[in-house]
């Protein structure tokens, strides 16, 4: 393009390009007339021709100018025509190359004329591979869908319409893609067949959303069949959980009456009142819930007679006889064959004992000889069709029955035999408290007339007491006094003494011995172990002193006081016998011989500090040495220092990431001064120890006392004045 232009400018001044021709011309003109006509004068051929000549010269140079003009015309149109046609160029390519989709033409013979670069994002493959190797397309066809997309190109060729196909290619990075290709004829401006083209869609994602939405329609089918299964199954199961819910309605309602019923009966058992006025609220609440017209209660004693009886209902002759037939030994009625074909409704009977009959006559009527028909004829002989026994138990006896009758049949049923049962063991409960509180009662009174008689009792032992206190106290008074005596003799011994038993018991210990051991007025007290009593944890000497008390034999030793140990004393242990002869303990005196120790102990310092006096100068003299070179060079290191250091804060103001030694300036420059003082602490601790040994051998050669370290054994500084020589030996 930059060429173009300038050739351009160039043809723009045509017009002017013919002036200097038309001169060439002119000049050549009259280098040939100078040759031709034989005159050699150039200025007057040039400038001074005749007027012919003149007249075809300037023909020559309108010709010039007129072919100029005309040239330039014809240059100026071509230019604009090409800059029409690149823009045009430009324009389509740019639509082309910029398609999402991968666009392509093929011409006549097959080959690619055109492959736009969208082809790589879907094949992978770039547009000059296509245009070098035109198969490169068939090749790259998924093995599956190749044949039937061959038939499908060539069916292109031959019909020449717009056709559309899907198939999967095989991406240069192996990876399968579904195609959707779409193609149709190119026609030129002359209608002339020049091949075909077309459009190739990445649908891969469609395709697989629509084969994932056919996977979630067969799921959802099958689902739906299945949900279509479990409403059916669960409608069933509604319809049998709706029956049995009525029925638990139904059951509810008779538990919650049988509820109220129990606690009616509940709080009539749980009134404080006496046993004949529970028996009647009883029956009286027996007749309001259950609806029958008769009800009554037997109670009996341990002889199994009817002591009490309350009844409602009944007449006084029928429960009379009811209650000679009601014994506990009397058992249920029963049948002797199997008792399984009754009906429920008709008869029944519990594992506690209780049972119910609506129909006496059907029962006696096949049944005439049963088990306990008596009872059960007595009642159909007073009109009762509807019979209950309930027997109720104290500690597993059968302490009474509660009766229950109807002349209407049908009138007692599980529920109600439950519920009396119920009320049977709410009966039990408060006849088990009012005998309870009988019973309590009677052992109240009986407590109270043995609390009278000990009391007595206790009163009597109380004087006899009194009189043995007080001659205790008497004793008491005679034998404090005797040890007040006793402990005046030992307080009035300086040294330690201590009185123990044989079992190490301390009996008694003087004021030396206290204030030797450092004990006050509440730590001298008898009845523990000696060494305990003088503050110690075990026994001394591996319980020598105990095994010679205890053997009642004489012992002497040296040991360290358990309070100071530097102090040594010396144990000596005195058997005390008994009248009889037994042994009775030991006094134990204890002696301090420290100071006869010391003594010798000094004889053998003093040896030992003439050859420690010389040892300490000499070493205080060569640490002495170095530690001055040390001490007097740190003032002059501190001055270098400072000096150099207010260079090198100048210099790492503009280096503020600089590091030393892996730090950086500011922790260096802390740290170097912190080296400094410890070098200079480091000085002054060695210019101390020189100076305490120094003061310490000068401590000598003044002769004045020195403290030394005792034996391991002593444990104490003591002050020992050595001899000393002075300068001259």
């Amino acid at each position: 393009m930059g060429a173009n232009k300038k050739s351009y400018g160039v043809m723009d001044s045509m017009i002017l390009a013919g002036i200097p021709i038309a001169i060439c011309y002119w000049f050549l003109e009259s280098i040939l007339q100078i040759f031709f006509s034989g005159k050699y004068n150039f200025i007057a051929v040039f400038f001074g021709p005749d007027l012919y000549q003149i007249y075809t010269r300037v023909t020559v140079l309108c010709l010039f100018f007129i072919f100029g003009s005309h040239a330039q015309n014809i240059i100026n149109k071509i230019r604009e025509t090409r800059e029409e046609l690149h823009e045009s160029e430009e324009k389509y390519r740019t639509v082309a190359d910029f398609t999402y989709d991968w666009e392509y033409w093929i011409g006549e013979k097959g080959n690619f004329e055109y492959v736009s670069p969208s082809c790589e994002r879907i094949s992978g493959y770039r547009a000059e591979a296509f245009l070098k190797n035109p198969g490169l397309l068939n090749q790259i066809i998924h093995p599956v869908d190749r044949d039937e997309v061959s038939d499908h190109f060539r069916t292109e060729l031959v019909r020449r319409e717009v056709q559309s196909s899907e198939f999967r290619i095989i991406t240069r990075d192996n990876r399968e893609r579904w195609i959707g290709h779409v193609c149709q004829p190119v026609y030129g401006t002359d209608g002339r067949y020049r091949g075909k083209r077309a459009s190739n869609k990445d649908i891969t994602a469609i395709k697989n959303e629509i084969e994932e939405r056919k996977r979630v329609e067969a799921k959802l089918e099958k689902y739906r069949d299945h949900l279509e299964d479990l409403i059916k199954e669960r409608s069933r199961e509604l319809l049998k959980t709706n029956a049995k819910l009525k029925a638990e309605i139904k059951e509810r309602k008779l538990a919650q009456k049988a509820l109220e019923a129990s606690h009616n009966f509940l709080l009539i058992a749980f009134r404080p009142r006496k046993l004949q006025s529970l028996l009647i609220e009883f029956v009286r609440a027996i007749q309001s819930q259950t609806g029958l017209a008769a009800a009554g209660v037997q109670l009996f004693d341990t002889i199994k007679k009817v002591p009490l009886k309350l009844y409602a209902g009944f007449s006084h002759r029928f429960y009379e006889s009811l209650s000679r037939l009601s014994m506990p030994s009397v058992q249920g009625p029963g049948t002797s064959g199997n008792r399984e074909a009754i009906s429920s409704d008709f008869y029944s009977c519990s594992e506690s004992g209780s049972y119910y009959i609506n129909s006496t006559t059907d029962f006696l009527y096949p049944h005439p000889k049963e088990r306990g028909a008596n009872i059960i004829r007595l009642f159909n002989e007073s009109g009762f069709e509807s019979v209950g026994l309930i027997p109720f138990h104290l500690e597993n006896n059968i302490h009474g029955y509660i009766h229950v009758a109807d002349s209407r049949k049908n009138m007692i049923n599980i529920k109600v035999l439950e519920l009396l049962e119920g009320g049977a063991m709410q009966l039990e409960t408060a006849v088990k408290r009012i005998q309870a509180e009988a019973a309590l009662q009677k052992s109240h009174q009986e407590l109270e007339t043995r609390v009278k008689n000990r009391t007595k009792e206790l009163e009597v032992a109380n004087q006899r007491l009194k009189r043995e206190v007080a001659e205790r106290r008497h004793a008491e008074k005679e034998l404090k006094q005797k040890d007040l005596m006793l402990q005046g003799v030992f307080n009035g011994i300086s040294d330690p003494l201590l009185l123990v038993g044989r079992d190490m018991t301390a009996r008694m210990i003087n004021r030396a011995a206290a204030e030797n051991y450092g004990l006050n007025k509440e730590q001298i007290s008898t009845g523990r172990f000696c060494y305990v009593a003088t503050g110690q944890s075990d026994p001394d000497r591996k319980n020598e002193i105990p095994a010679a008390v205890a053997r009642g034999r004489n012992l002497t030793l040296e040991r360290h006081n358990f309070v100071n140990p530097g102090r040594i004393e010396q144990v000596v242990i005195y058997p005390v016998r008994k009248k009889s002869g037994g042994n009775d303990g030991a006094i134990i005196r204890i002696s301090d011989i420290t100071a006869a120790r010391q003594f010798e102990r000094r004889l053998i310092q003093s040896e030992k500090m003439a050859s420690l006096d010389l040892l300490v100068s000499s070493i205080a003299h060569e640490i002495n040495n170095p530690n001055n070179f040390v001490s007097f060079n740190i003032p002059i290191l501190r001055e270098y220092i400072d000096e150099l250091i207010e260079i090198a804060d100048r210099y790492t103001a503009n280096q503020p990431k600089l590091e030393l030694f892996h730090m950086s300036y500011p922790d260096f420059r802390k740290d170097l001064f912190k080296l400094l003082e410890n070098i200079e602490h480091g000085a002054d601790r060695i210019d101390a120890y020189v100076k305490n040994l120094r003061e310490f051998s000068g401590a000598r050669n003044l002769g004045g006392g020195i403290e030394v370290e005792s034996e391991p054994g002593v444990g104490s500084k003591l002050t020992v004045k050595l001899p000393v020589k002075d300068e001259k030996g």
